[in-house]
């Protein structure tokens, strides 16, 4: 099932800014995304996938303040 990138980053509670930081990438990179002018590669997809079982688990904002500092 292909997953829906801007509800993917409603559910986190991220801005488009905050999850390119998050995954890594350029926010015009997040946004052809989400835009669906471009297709995240095999990585990218599992990160995301990554984030969203840690956000169910509680612990997004522990990584979230890793990434930051």
């Amino acid at each position: 099932m292909p997953i829906n990138l801007k509800q993917a980053r409603l559910t986190l509670g991220l801005n488009q800014t905050e999850m390119s930081k998050a995954m890594g990438v350029a926010r015009s990179t997040w946004l052809h995304w989400e835009r669906e002018e471009r297709q995240m590669n095999g990585a990218a997809v599992r990160l995301l996938q990554v984030l969203l079982w840690l956000q169910s688990e509680g612990v997004l904002s522990s990584y979230l303040d890793w990434i930051n500092q």
